[in-house]
């Protein structure tokens, strides 16, 4: 037997498995004295052809044994106990069959015998080839004519035989017997209400159209499912009428709400493809008729229907779709989902058993399952039997230690449980609490990488516009905004003017373009040679046409790539700065010399080209060198090449674009510097 128990608020323990000790038993427990305890009890069948009923005590004490005529059915005997005399004592009773003749017993353990009913003679079986047995869907205790004792109310369908199919009434105290009379519906189970309120309470069979009789053959056949009500003394107070097909179920049943109890009857009509379950509701006046939905369950998709009642529940049980339907009387019906076919377990002893139950279900098919239940829906806890078990009663035995004690009773097998809180059952919440804690740290610590990532993006970019600002800045300082100026002033006062036009071209472009990508990291390269061009042609005025620019692009470079604003600029202006630029008288005089000799040497070279997925960039000048110059190592050549080793390492770290530059310093064939040569590679830019 193999317990399923982690999930739920409540856990099952097999204390031990033990049989009555005598053969072949049905036990059941019940309080049958007038002590808080409970006794038990149970059925057998002698090898000799009788049955018997035997009783412990509280202690497990054996204490009588009752013999019957007949065997008892255990498979249809039910488990009825009950005081039908209100004296604190309780009765027992089971049917049993001899042969052809059905008895009656009832005894009293713990009292007098005076009105024990043993081997009471209430009916006979018909003659049939196979061996005949009886069920007895239904077995109570009632006062039905209302003189403060109890009768014994019961109903009986047979198997392999036409009859009997009766309901029947044995008054204990008056010594009488009633039945309904022959027909071809059975009664099986019977609900008991004074629903007229004629002081005279009526019985309510529920029905099986089984289609065993003809038409014709037998008054009220089983060929349709009817409706009808008996009265007292089991005569129709309503005669039998047909509201649905054949092979239909007809089951009633008390709807509570609130203080109100209305009868509704169920018709499981298999016959019928448009309506398969129908619902009747009864009038005070006992008439019936149809309604198209129970209160609160419009819409919703039905099958093969049954009813069962608990004390504080409507239950449904819808095997076709493998759900049961709450109904509490007011709002929307709860649905439960099950497993497999399930049926409703009858609880006995409510007294005794556990208060957060509210019904029991048994789930039947490749897994038997027994389910706990409470009166909301709620799921309590779960038994799986490794043997499957078709029939078997469950009673509530009592509290011990913390739990309570229930018995598991069948034909073939006996397990007593105990049922207990589980006391890890609120640890599920506290680990899906920190589950769900944990995510949402997991989240929050995402969050704050990728805020930090974004923060540092935007510092990265933010330090290069401000680096870049400074680059533009020291071009575009006071120092050489006056140079320009008195360049101007300077071509004006000598008559120039398309000089001066020239230069105010060329520093309106320069300072356009500047305007255009102040905001920019990245620029197209045709922006970036655009910008250089301005800068150099007034470099040229200011010089006096000292030096030109020499650009080699070939038609495949693509213009549009994304270069870092400034990047050629830079080397351009240091070439110019510091090789070609005269800083000296002399040099001034060896250059105006030289030009007026017809040299133009001084030269810048942009070189451009694509490898792949790489672009390779030259800035080149045929100056005097980095030596000559007094300029210092690439390390410490300025600030602009400087800043401009934190922007590529910024754009790696933002962009991944990959930037690697170097300085050669570049020799004439007598061995004397000659220029300068700067490298820049781009690597995989898209």
């Amino acid at each position: 037997m193999l317990i399923k128990i982690n999930p739920y608020p409540y856990k099952v323990k097999i204390e031990f498995t033990q049989p009555i000790g005598i053969y072949n038993p049905f036990s059941s427990y019940g309080n049958l004295d007038r002590d808080p305890e409970m006794e038990r009890y149970g059925f057998g069948n002698s090898r000799g052809g009788n049955s018997y009923a035997v009783v412990y005590s509280s202690e497990n004490r054996f204490l009588d044994q009752w013999n019957f005529k007949g065997q008892v059915n255990f498979q249809s005997t039910g488990n009825l106990i009950g005081d039908y005399d209100h004296d604190g004592y309780a009765e027992i009773a089971c049917v049993s069959l001899d042969n052809m003749d059905i008895y009656l017993n009832v005894i009293e353990p713990f009292d007098s015998l005076n009105h024990t009913v043993r081997d009471l003679l209430i009916d006979t079986v018909g003659e049939s080839e196979l061996n005949p047995s009886i069920a007895v869907p239904d077995l109570r205790f009632y006062d039905l004519n209302g003189d403060g004792f109890d009768e014994v109310i019961f109903s009986l369908n047979a198997w392999y035989v036409d009859q009997p199919r009766k309901a029947y009434v044995c008054d204990i105290r008056n010594n009488r017997l009633l039945k309904t009379q022959t027909m071809g519906i059975g009664p099986v189970e019977l609900l008991i209400k004074d629903y007229d309120r004629d002081g005279d309470p009526e019985i309510f069979p529920s029905s099986n159209a089984s289609n065993n009789y003809d038409e014709g053959g037998i008054v009220y056949p089983d060929t349709a499912g009817y409706y009808f009500v008996l009265d007292k003394d089991l005569g129709f107070k309503v005669a039998p009428t047909v509201i649905a097909h054949v092979f239909s179920g007809i089951v009633p049943f008390f709807f509570m709400n609130g203080q109100d109890t209305t009868l509704w009857y169920i018709a499981s009509d298999p016959n019928d493809s448009l309506v398969p379950v129908k619902f009747y509701s009864v009038n005070r006046d006992l008439s019936i008729h149809k309604e198209p939905f129970l209160p609160g369950m419009k819409g919703m998709p039905l099958g093969n229907v049954e009813a069962y009642q608990t004390d504080k529940l409507n239950i449904l049980s819808d095997v076709s779709y493998k759900k049961l339907i709450l109904l509490q009387g007011e709002g929307t019906p709860k649905t439960v989902p099950v497993d497999l076919r399930a049926r409703i377990i009858p609880l006995h002893n409510p007294e005794a058993g556990l208060r957060a139950c509210g019904f029991v279900t048994q789930s039947i098919g490749k897994r038997n399952l027994i389910d706990f239940w409470s009166s909301s829906g709620r799921k309590l806890t779960r038994i799986e039997l490794e043997t499957p078990i078709e029939q078997f009663e469950m009673d509530w035995i009592g509290p011990v230690d913390q739990g309570v004690r229930f018995l598991i009773c069948s034909e073939s097998i006996e397990y007593t449980c105990r049922i207990f809180r589980n006391p890890f059952y609120y640890l599920q919440f506290l680990i899906l609490l920190l589950l769900i804690g944990g995510f949402y740290g997991f989240i929050y610590i995402i969050r704050a990488i990728q805020e930090n990532q974004l923060a540092t993006q935007e510092n990265m970019r933010r330090e290069i516009l401000e680096l870049q600002l400074k680059s533009v800045r020291n071009q575009l300082d006071p120092h050489f905004t006056f140079n320009a100026l008195n360049t101007l002033s300077g071509l004006s006062l000598t008559g120039d003017q398309k000089g001066v036009d020239h230069f105010i071209g060329h520093f309106s472009r320069l300072l356009r373009t500047h305007l255009q990508t102040a905001d920019k990291i990245l620029v197209p390269l045709r922006d970036e040679i655009e910008f250089v061009s301005n800068y150099v042609e007034l470099q040229r005025i200011r010089f006096d046409n000292l030096f030109e620019l020499i650009l080699e692009i070939p038609g495949s470079v693509d213009l549009s790539l994304q270069v870092p604003r400034l990047m050629i600029q830079t080397h351009v202006e240091n070439a110019i700065k510091h090789g070609l630029a005269p800083g000296q008288e002399g040099r001034i005089a060896e250059r105006q010399e030289g030009r007026r000799a017809g040299r133009q040497e001084g030269k810048i070279w942009v070189r451009i080209k694509e490898e792949g997925k790489d672009l390779i960039i030259q800035i080149e000048d045929n100056s005097h060198g980095r030596g000559r110059s007094g300029v210092k190592p690439f390390e410490s050549t300025g600030k602009g090449l400087v800043n401009q080793e934190r922007i590529f390492k910024s754009l790696w770290q933002l962009y991944g674009i990959r930037i690697s530059s170097r300085i050669l310093d570049l020799h004439r064939p007598d061995g004397s510097t000659g220029g300068t040569r700067v490298e820049i590679i781009m690597k995989e830019i898209s």
